[in-house]
């Protein structure tokens, strides 16, 4: 796809439990990137944020691709 051309793992093809490069900044502490690899518009995931404080309290963050050194 064209979109993978520009974000590296923009399909989150890669990865475990987190995709491969990416992650969270900013105050991230109530919240974890996941694969989801049941719940996706293209296979073989989608990315989804999950609260961990039960959906209690807030978090602000921003999501970053790891850029390649």
């Amino acid at each position: 796809s064209n979109t993978a051309r520009f974000l590296a793992n923009a399909d989150f093809s890669q990865g475990e439990a987190a995709p491969a490069d990416w992650k969270l900044s900013g105050d991230s502490k109530n919240l974890k990137l996941l694969r989801d690899t049941k719940d996706f518009s293209s296979a073989p995931s989608s990315l989804r944020l999950e609260s961990t404080s039960g959906g209690k309290g807030s978090a602000q963050s921003g999501l970053f691709r790891s850029m390649p050194s």
